[in-house]
């Protein structure tokens, strides 16, 4: 069990810093395009190249992915956590938001995912 509780808060862990870097990539693209807001109205100033851009994309969908798969894995973590704890398959669809089908398929995946980096 306290295997399980470790693997929980390392996720959060990681969790917490996919966010962190995702709201540096949101930030970086909130001023790039403000910048450019700007020029258009001043009619100066150059707007972010293709490059700069399709880099930032790039960057916001890696920390998405991060984000995403963590988010996957502590879901599925307490998901089972929950079940063993005596809560029902049509409980736990109804606090997650899916289908008791979709709680099915969390609780027969591994506890561990060994993808995660």
């Amino acid at each position: 069990m306290i295997h399980q509780h470790e693997a929980r808060l390392d996720c959060l862990l990681r969790l917490e810093a996919a966010t962190a870097e995702l709201h540096l990539q949101l930030s970086e693209l909130t001023r790039i395009w403000a910048r450019a807001a700007a020029a258009e109205r001043q009619a100066y100033g150059p707007k972010p190249s293709v490059r700069r851009r399709l880099q930032m994309v790039e960057q916001l969908s890696k920390a998405l992915h991060v984000l995403n798969t963590h988010g996957q894995f502590y879901r599925r973590a307490e998901a089972q956590a929950l079940y063993a704890e005596g809560l029902t398959m049509a409980e736990l669809a109804s606090v997650f938001q899916v289908s008791r089908q979709r709680i099915a398929t969390l609780l027969r995946e591994p506890a561990e995912d060994p993808a995660l980096p």
